[in-house]
């Protein structure tokens, strides 16, 4: 084949290729030759079923920990997650019982992959919010219940323990006021109802004497050992939140 004639091979139109594969695949007397297949869809069959199981798993470990079983709840998602990661349920869930057996790095990583896996769920975040809560860390928990809210700023659990840590930290804002006036609009429990209209008097005299925030500084200065314990006030409970049983 001269120069003239490869540079005319070359510059061929993609048309031409195919129709000497398909002429190909006709086996024009071509020994050896190999059929012409075309492309196949992606089959996302197994991708369903492998999610679909995932999901039972998550049902079957939810049905043992009611039942108290919590060691094989963990193991149910475990098997869960190592079936189809993209499960956040499962993580979540995971995570809960890490955390109650104190395994906290573990149950970082755990609601960090559920909150990544479900990026409009507040639960994962309010969760890691509690896990930092327990451990004493008043400022990170309450950063977190702030993301929580930032998902869904009604979100009953977020708005309630972010309000007593700033009230915990004898500080507050207008944020803390909005999230007040928030959570009475859909509080229905008489010890909540009581103790966040407490809440709300004591923000409005503070804001009007601009002492707004007081105390949070002088906190936040305090070496870690010395800073008070995330321990609830009586009637609270900032442990995790495990998610619904999936349809």
């Amino acid at each position: 084949m001269n120069g003239s004639a490869w540079k005319n091979f070359a510059c061929c139109r993609p048309a031409r290729v195919a129709a000497l594969a398909l002429a190909l695949a006709a086996g024009l007397g071509l020994a050896g030759c190999r059929t012409y297949r075309a492309p196949v869809a992606p089959d996302f069959s197994q991708e369903m079923a492998d999610r679909a199981a995932a999901i039972d798993l998550v049902r079957a470990g939810q049905r043992l920990e009611y039942a108290g079983k919590e060691a094989l709840a963990e193991d149910k998602y475990r098997q869960a997650v190592n079936l189809y990661r993209e499960t956040p349920s499962a993580w979540n869930n995971l995570g809960r019982l890490l955390m109650k057996r104190g395994a906290n790095e573990e149950a970082r990583v755990a609601f960090l992959i559920s909150a990544e896996l479900s990026p409009r769920d507040p639960m994962p975040l309010y969760n890691l919010g509690a896990l930092w809560d327990n451990m004493g860390y008043l400022d990170d928990a309450g950063r977190w219940y702030e993301e929580a809210l930032s998902r869904d700023e009604n979100f009953q659990p977020a708005l309630r323990r972010s309000i007593l840590v700033d009230q915990m930290l004898r500080r507050g804002n207008e944020v803390t006021a909005r999230r007040v006036q928030r959570a009475l609009l859909q509080e229905t429990d008489p010890w909540w109802i009581e103790r966040l209209q407490r809440e709300r008097v004591r923000l409005a005299e503070e804001l009007r004497a601009g002492r707004g925030r007081r105390g949070e500084d002088d906190y936040l200065k305090r070496p870690t050992d010395e800073r008070p314990a995330g321990l609830p006030p009586f009637g609270t409970d900032p442990g995790p939140l495990a998610e619904p049983l999936p349809r």
